[in-house]
């Protein structure tokens, strides 16, 4: 064979190694490769996604902590159904604390408090309501007194120990400086709804001013 013959075997020698490490080898590396990339890709979105996950699940979890407080704080200013009467007593002498004089105090009865009802949840074609732990009652209150005692009654009625809520109220004009006010309330109570006597409670110093 002659040197010229052996130059061209080994280049096609060469060139046949060359195509083989391509197909047999770098090709099929190639893939597993890309394969892997496309793998660690998704490996590292699924990770994202997770950790956003775990935010806002720790995220959740706090502000369903704090509306717990929340809530258990507002409980604890709900009286039972028992202790109305304490509390309507107790209403009847802050304003005579105040130097104000109860003209009358009207308790109304007390009515389950109707829960938001569940749109995902139907009942027979109707949206599915889930009974509320609470009960209100409307108390109507007529009060007398100067101007700077409804303010301080307002403010006594923010921070009093038990939750009173103020639907409406109105003040009209009587023996100068003093002021008659009729204002709508509402108590809301923990346990089931009982009858409450509707008729007005007057105290013994209805109309009378200190």
């Amino acid at each position: 064979m002659s040197r010229r013959e052996r130059l061209m075997l080994m280049v096609g020698i060469i060139l046949l190694g060359g195509v083989c490490l391509k197909f047999f080898i770098y090709d099929p590396e190639e893939v597993t490769y890309t394969s892997l990339v496309a793998t660690r890709d998704d490996a590292a979105g699924n990770l994202r996604r997770n950790q956003q996950i775990m935010l806002r699940a720790d995220q959740v979890r706090l502000r369903y902590s704090q509306l717990e407080a929340q809530l258990a704080a507002v409980e604890a200013k709900l009286p039972k159904d028992s202790e109305i009467p304490a509390l309507l007593t107790a209403m009847e002498r802050f304003t005579k604390q105040l130097g104000m004089g109860m003209v009358s105090i009207s308790p109304g009865e007390l009515q389950p408090v109707k829960a938001v009802s569940d749109p995902h949840k139907t009942t027979g074609g109707n949206a599915a309501s889930k009974a509320a732990p609470y009960s209100s009652m409307p108390v109507r209150l007529v009060v007398r007194g100067t101007f700077p005692h409804l303010v301080q009654y307002f403010q006594g009625l923010r921070d009093f120990p038990r939750l009173i809520v103020v639907d409406g109220f109105a003040i009209t004009p009587d023996k100068v400086p003093q002021l008659t006010m009729s204002m709508d309330t509402e108590i809301y109570v923990l346990d089931a709804p009982q009858t409450v006597a509707t008729s007005a409670v007057r105290p013994a110093d209805a109309g009378t001013q200190k």
